[in-house]
């Protein structure tokens, strides 16, 4: 619709809801707002999600979930909404929850207005009713403790408050969702504020995703109603130059959404912003998608006063045990062991990642029951902080089954991890064994940020420092010919070079 949508209906009908104000629709209220507002239009989409929310009572598990492209308005809907649903109901409670108390702010302001404003709902306000910056209370509100609309950010205490609707405004942003450990303290403080729903509350989850491990889908998964709308739909090309047809062509043009591709710091931001899909919105440093899986095992050969390990009918030039350990409820930090391989024509192998439990005693035979099952002849442990007595432990427990090397890292853990992955993988030579993936190996390499190294990476770490270890090996198999060039090895001798002179034994 366009301009004056108001004029839509019948003079009849406008003065009769404005008599009967609570009999108004969702859709009546939000065109006569938008009228008064002097708005060119209503895209097509916002009406949908003006339906969506007209049924609360049709939500599912009474939660539902809008996730709408960056700039799209949807809180801008929301706050209207929350203003007719206490028109039709003014005893209600609303608690709204953002990031931080800021923006939650902002949703109040946007009522505030809308209550002095809108034909339907001036009657909810009164001069003696306290209205402050983050709270306010409607006529008609019985609840002596609790007003009618109130904000808190969302790692705020909320504890002893009462809501019959919790309204999580764009609770998920890269700065707190950007780790495991982060996204964690989200999800416990939704937790924690369900408890102040009343029976037969409603959750209502606004926002667009900032991590692959989102806690909308998380929500949907779990049952929750849901509303979706990208930015584009049919998309076709390759960043920074995707297009499709835009939901919203009034506004987003497609010489903006070219604009908008270039402003983004990368192409994970514009998918995670624009088109919802459940991705880190920071620039991805180690792309999983660069990953490739195998299942096969090793070989082991024994003939002739001899061994040596095979690899799919190839020989394995080196392979490596790094043991980076810790203990089980100290730091919280995991005690994680990494095999890896790497083959005569360069490629490279994570072939486990087995993160160990328990008392030191019960670490160490778990070590040298994973490096005896795999034929590994040396292990390499961490002797960092409070590494440095596991090595004297290990060798009591493995008794000279293995040798033991103590290794003392001095090089930043975020070099070392960006060292030994970002090359590999980018030139595809990088495989990880398909039982890694019951590890958090993969979810810390999504997480991974060199300017962010709170969170937890302890897979990703001991891999790191493992393939390090291995030895670069130049192969068989490229001849070159320069005349009066003396080449620096033979064509039929593998060179074999030191990856890195990091560590200090």
């Amino acid at each position: 619709m366009g301009a004056g949508m108001a004029t839509t209906k019948t003079t009849n009908s406008l003065h009769y809801l404005l008599e009967h104000p609570a009999e108004a629709s969702f859709e009546d209220f939000y065109e006569l707002y938008a009228g008064t507002q002097k708005f060119d239009h209503v895209p097509d989409f916002h009406y949908e999600l003006i339906d969506f929310l007209s049924k609360p009572e049709d939500w599912k598990n009474d939660t539902a979930v809008v996730q709408c492209f960056r700039n799209a308005a949807k809180s801008s809907i929301v706050a209207p909404w929350v203003v007719w649903m206490l028109v039709r109901k003014p005893d209600l409670v609303f608690l709204i929850q953002s990031a931080d108390n800021k923006t939650a702010k902002k949703m109040v302001s946007d009522v505030k207005k809308i209550v002095r404003i809108h034909p339907f709902a001036k009657h909810l306000f009164r001069a003696d009713l306290t209205w402050t910056s983050n709270e306010i209370s409607v006529v008609g509100s019985v609840s002596g403790r609790n007003f009618s609309v109130s904000s808190q950010g969302i790692f705020s205490n909320v504890t002893g408050g009462r809501a019959h609707i919790i309204i999580y405004d764009d609770v998920e942003v890269p700065k707190n969702s950007r780790s495991e450990h982060l996204r964690e303290d989200i999800r416990s403080r939704i937790s924690e504020s369900a408890h102040l729903l009343e029976p037969n509350g409603k959750r209502l989850f606004i926002g667009t995703p900032h991590a692959h491990e989102s806690i909308y889908p998380e929500q949907i998964d779990s049952g929750a109603s849901s509303y979706r709308k990208p930015l584009l739909e049919d998309i076709s090309g390759e960043f920074p130059f995707i297009k499709g047809t835009s939901n919203w062509p009034q506004r987003w043009t497609e010489d903006l959404i070219l604009m908008k591709q270039r402003g983004c710091k990368g192409r994970a931001e514009f998918l995670s912003q624009y088109q919802l899909e459940p991705v880190s919105s920071e620039d991805s440093y180690l792309d999983i998608q660069n990953l490739k899986e195998y299942g096969d095992e090793l070989e082991f050969i024994s003939a002739n006063r001899a061994t040596e390990f095979r690899f799919r009918a190839r020989k394995v030039t080196d392979i490596r045990a790094w043991w980076d350990p810790a203990i089980s409820g100290g730091s919280g930090d995991s005690s994680v062991l990494s095999i890896v391989f790497c083959t005569e024509d360069g490629d490279i192998y994570l072939h486990r990642s087995y993160e160990v439990k328990g008392d030191v005693d019960s670490q160490c035979e778990q070590v040298k029951k994973h490096l005896t099952d795999h034929h590994i002849a040396q292990v390499m442990v961490e002797a960092n902080g409070i590494g440095a007595t596991f090595p004297q432990i290990l060798r009591k427990h493995v008794g000279g089954l293995v040798g033991i090397v103590k290794m003392h890292t001095s090089q930043k853990k975020s070099e070392s991890i960006l060292e030994a992955f970002e090359t590999p993988m980018s030139a595809g030579i990088l495989y990880v064994h398909e039982s890694v993936r019951q590890t958090k190996f993969r979810q810390q390499m999504r997480d991974f940020n060199p300017r962010f190294m709170k969170g937890k990476d302890d897979f990703i770490d001991s891999a790191a420092k493992a393939i390090q270890q291995l030895k670069v090996v130049i192969g068989k198999g490229v001849r070159h010919s320069i005349p009066g060039y003396v080449p620096y090895r033979k064509h039929s001798e593998p060179a074999v070079i030191p990856r890195t002179r990091m560590f200090a034994q």
